[in-house]
């Protein structure tokens, strides 16, 4: 495995533990903002800082292509919109184990989805390293008893957030298509545009009906984190591994989100680390690492893929 500056297994990474930070610095406000208008801050922070460059770089131009204009749209609906969306309402209504559990259901969507749709290759290594890596989040998860994993019960909250899988496994298998005509840093930045654009009406309305919010300097603090590292950069270091490894590999890099945020729980919450979160970690890495040393060669280029075939699907 390559970590180079600009490896995407490094990368990939590096999008993991921004997204952990999502989840730990997002606990703290989850009641204090509506969902809609939680994702308009963090998604309206990462476009100012992007929207310089934007300009400069002409990226709007390519709106101008109909068909990628489609793709882009579609991108910011499912993958800003309704993702984030979507888990900020599940985590106001369910537990963090039944939240984790289902969302660690997102790398085999994408796996899924990859192989009907952009007839992505999944190697034997891939598929065992994917379920040693489900086996940890699931025995982190289960604080090592199999009986938690057997008797959760469902409630609205746990429907949001396995909706919220679907639209993340549709979104990164779109990813791909776009990055065939722009590069990843744009399609990132015009994905942020084009779901900006969906937040803001939906957003005043939810403002309308909410009773009260709280902006105090926590908040804030968060909205810009979640807006600068966990948008902007998490989300061009994550297209830019699907676009080096294909979207089954780079799903297994999901699956280290519980596990940095264990790490990262402890550092800022002071939470005691007890044995079964160890032994998880340690399968989610050695899943993580498997998988990706599951082919020597470079990566295969990306194939043409009609948008067509997701679209109707």
């Amino acid at each position: 495995m390559s970590f180079k500056p600009d490896s995407p297994h490094l990368l990939l990474t590096l999008s993991a533990v921004f997204w952990a930070g999502t989840i730990v610095f997002s606990k703290n406000i989850i009641e204090s903002l509506p969902p809609f208008t939680l994702s308009l801050g963090r998604f309206s922070t990462a476009l100012i800082v992007l929207l310089p460059w934007m300009l400069k770089k002409g990226s709007f131009s390519a709106l101008k292509d109909r068909q990628l204009l489609v793709r882009l749209v579609l991108l910011g609906f499912f993958g800003v919109f309704l993702f984030n969306s979507f888990l900020y309402m599940g985590l106001r209504h369910t537990s963090a184990i039944n939240a984790t559990l289902i969302n660690s259901l997102n790398p085999v969507l994408v796996a899924l989805l990859s192989v009907v749709w952009l007839k992505d290759k999944i190697t034997h290594r891939q598929i065992i390293g994917l379920i040693i890596s489900v086996s940890g989040i699931l025995w982190i998860e289960s604080h090592g008893k199999l009986n938690n994993i057997v008797n959760i019960q469902f409630n609205p909250g746990d429907v949001f957030i396995l909706i919220a899988a679907f639209f993340w496994a549709y979104y990164s298998n779109l990813a791909k298509l776009v990055m065939q005509k722009i590069p990843a840093m744009e399609a990132a930045a015009l994905a942020l545009f084009t779901g900006v654009i969906f937040l803001i009406p939906v957003s005043i309305v939810e403002l309308h009906f909410t009773s009260s919010i709280d902006l105090g300097w926590e908040t804030i603090i968060t909205v810009l984190y979640l807006g600068i590292f966990s948008s902007f950069v998490a989300l061009y270091f994550w297209f830019y591994g699907i676009d080096k490894l294909g979207g089954a590999r780079a799903a297994n890099y999901y699956n280290l989100i519980p596990f940095f945020g264990i790490i990262m729980a402890v550092i800022f919450l002071g939470e005691k680390v007890y044995p079964f979160q160890l032994v998880g970690g340690a399968l989610i890495l050695a899943g993580v690492y498997y998988s990706s040393r599951s082919k020597k060669a470079a990566p295969e280029p990306l194939k043409s893929v009609s948008v067509k075939k997701i679209t109707e699907s």
